[in-house]
């Protein structure tokens, strides 16, 4: 993921950034390090842990 900006949220952050050319929203906890605008950061999911929408009415699907 290319960090692109980052919402600090409390307990949580939000890393915005593209793989490519999608845009994907990560979801963390604010007691890991934070990355910075511009790295590149590794990642891993399962399948049960990731959300799709639909780019026309940002629904999720």
């Amino acid at each position: 993921l290319q960090v692109e900006m980052i919402e600090m949220l409390g307990a949580e952050r939000l890393v915005h950034g593209r793989i490519g050319a999608l845009p994907f929203t990560v979801r963390r906890d604010s007691t890991l390090a934070a990355p910075r605008i511009g790295d590149t950061v590794p990642l891993q999911a399962t399948a049960e842990h990731l959300h799709w929408f639909d780019a026309a009415t940002q629904r999720r699907l």
